[in-house]
């Protein structure tokens, strides 16, 4: 689950600052993953565009 601010915690009452928050919360969370398969940590693969993303962390000693 990738975690963005809750309307309660925000105190926002409009809906759409809310689910902007959230979009920008779950687009960091992807960047940071390509951060982490760039630096050799995780492991991203998609069979074809607009498919299911697939990420896992690569084992110790496991290569590139």
């Amino acid at each position: 689950r990738l975690f963005g601010l809750d309307p309660d915690e925000a105190g926002a009452t409009d809906g759409k600052v809310v689910a902007k928050m959230r979009r920008s919360a779950r687009a960091s969370t992807f960047t940071a993953g390509l951060e982490l398969a760039r630096d050799g940590f995780l492991e991203i693969h998609q069979t074809e565009p607009f498919a299911p993303i697939y990420i896992r962390q690569r084992k110790a000693g496991e290569p590139r």
